[in-house]
């Protein structure tokens, strides 16, 4: 008897902690993800968009991953077929997209925001740049032979606006 009360009550609280995401995240191997097309923000005030949602800009952390967050965002800027992601007009068509990876600490140690260790990258040709002026990354989705590989970029900058994602 005690034996089944005790894994009743084992896998009652096991199924308790992978709830549903809550409305307007998408799930992703136990993880909720949430695409934000408009506002289009700095790198910089992203983070700190998603930190009031409860969660950090995405860290990705295998390839699985990684092509889910670029079929996520491929598929989420089509606000035609969206129309729960995009409230209003406006929101973020460019082949951008703030991830997580940083080296506002120190120039050349990337981090990502939500201090989970940095496993996978996937750098355009050239990249990291290493300035100092750089401390933030995107994706860049543009046409062959880019389409989809990082980029570091200002985390300041009102230029370098984009969509993002957060991730908790």
């Amino acid at each position: 008897m005690f034996g089944k009360v005790f894994f009743t009550v084992l896998a009652t609280s096991v199924a308790c902690s992978f709830a549903a995401c809550p409305s307007l995240w998408t799930e992703f191997d136990g993880t909720c993800y949430r695409y934000i097309g408009n506002p289009i923000l700095n790198w910089q005030d992203a983070e700190a968009f998603c930190v009031m949602e409860g969660s950090h800009l995405v860290s990705i952390h295998s390839q699985a991953e990684y092509d889910f967050v670029l079929t996520y965002w491929r598929s989420a800027r089509d606000e035609v077929k969206n129309l729960d992601i995009y409230p209003f007009k406006g929101a973020a068509k460019s082949p951008f997209l703030h991830i997580g990876l940083n080296d506002k600490m120190t120039n050349g140690d990337f981090v990502w925001t939500d201090n989970t260790e940095v496993v996978f990258t996937d750098w355009m040709p050239r990249n990291p740049t290493l300035s100092e002026t750089e401390e933030g990354v995107m994706i860049w989705d543009r046409p062959i032979p880019n389409a989809g590989l990082w980029n570091d970029i200002p985390s300041r900058g009102v230029v370098l606006r984009s969509a993002f994602m957060c991730k908790k």
